[in-house]
């Protein structure tokens, strides 16, 4: 069927896709060289036919995620510049990108959230020893080998309203493909290749949850949101964030 869909596509009356990981993951548009661009282009598309079925998804999500037992903090951020999750995903492409399986949506994977502030409070907040690794601070937030810790962290949603810019063409040029390859060592005579690919800017909906419904749990709830705000302003998520990708800005 992929050469039917692709000729349909093709066609200036034809149907417009609405999923865009399913437009990569098939490359509904071909793969080629001379054919990526377009391929990203409507990739980048499907996210505004998606809309309509993503905010009736989002409504009912956050709907369910309020109705669940213990105590909870919700809050938003912004890229602010690119986001890259899901790079080294295997595709034909060569890049990755995390999307939704069923909406063809960007989203942030509440393991990746729990990954970084866990890293963040074993690196930064570790003045204090009880946030250290193996802190009791910690073990509370984040568990160990005997115990989950008490802090979950949901899926990080993409706020509908950004959702028609979210897909944004983007370009890396390694200068040693030989080297990369493992064809040879890197040296000068080798021809730059710019690799296009697609990035992710916009406003993510982040909710924290604690399995404890008391007073206390909420605190935890909350300490939990200010070190996800500062881990992601100061060290970003993703992929590439040495060279700025994967900052974001709180709302």
């Amino acid at each position: 069927m992929r050469d039917p869909l692709r000729n349909a596509l093709r066609q200036t009356n034809g149907p417009k896709p609405s999923n865009a990981g399913l437009v990569l993951d098939y490359c509904l548009h071909g793969y080629q060289p001379d054919q990526r661009r377009g391929l990203l282009t409507l990739a980048s598309s499907a996210a505004t036919y998606a809309q309509p079925l993503y905010e009736l998804a989002f409504e009912r999500r956050t709907g369910f995620i309020g109705a669940l037992p213990g105590a909870r903090t919700e809050f938003k951020m912004k890229t602010a510049n690119r986001l890259l999750i899901g790079l080294g995903v295997p595709s034909v492409l060569e890049t990755g990108l995390l999307l939704h399986s069923t909406y063809g949506t960007p989203y942030i994977p509440g393991s990746a959230l729990k990954g970084v502030c866990a890293h963040y409070s074993a690196a930064v907040w570790n003045v204090n020893p009880a946030f250290a690794a193996g802190g009791a601070a910690y073990k509370t937030m984040f568990g160990d080998t005997e115990d989950q810790g008490r802090l979950l962290f949901e899926d990080a949603w993409i706020d509908p309203k950004s959702l028609n810019s979210s897909l944004k063409p983007d370009v890396m040029t390694p200068h040693y493909p030989s080297y990369y390859s493992g064809s040879g060592p890197p040296t000068e005579c080798d021809d730059p290749r710019p690799i296009s690919f697609l990035s992710v800017v916009g406003t993510f909906q982040v909710t924290i949850r604690c399995l404890d419904s008391s007073p206390d749990g909420a605190s935890w709830a909350n300490l939990g949101a200010t070190l996800c705000r500062e881990a992601l302003s100061k060290w970003g998520i993703g992929g590439k964030t040495r060279a700025g990708y994967g900052r974001m800005i709180p709302v």
